[in-house]
């Protein structure tokens, strides 16, 4: 079969529509306002093994978030007074044995994760 400039040309263009179709589909799919993302991890073994967590969240509304309640539990709940649009931040729960985050804004945006 002989390569043509035609053949060259069409499989150029199908790679490319490709790729356009690729960044569309991963940039433009709709985020949620308020992403929440679970990290879980141990100290080394040297300073004894803990295991931790971490709490991720990500403002993706456009605008600042205020009076964000985190709630993790009856003796676990953190207020933050604002994030901004765009911004992340990590939170400490006090213990690794949670089954629920439960977040709320005063913007209306309401997130429950389960563990």
């Amino acid at each position: 079969m002989k390569t043509t400039p035609t053949k060259i040309a069409i499989i150029f263009i199908g790679v490319g529509a490709a790729i356009v179709a690729s960044f569309l589909v991963l940039n433009l799919s709709p985020k949620p306002d308020l992403d929440v993302e679970v990290m879980h991890g141990k100290t080394p073994e040297t300073s004894g093994g803990i295991e931790f967590m971490r709490i991720k969240l990500t403002n993706y509304s456009g605008k600042d978030l205020t009076n964000v309640i985190v709630d993790m539990g009856p003796e676990d709940i953190h207020t933050i007074g604002r994030i901004k649009a765009g911004e992340s931040i990590l939170i400490t729960p006090k213990s690794v044995e949670i089954s629920k985050i439960v977040i709320t804004t005063n913007e209306g945006i309401s997130v429950t994760k389960y563990l």
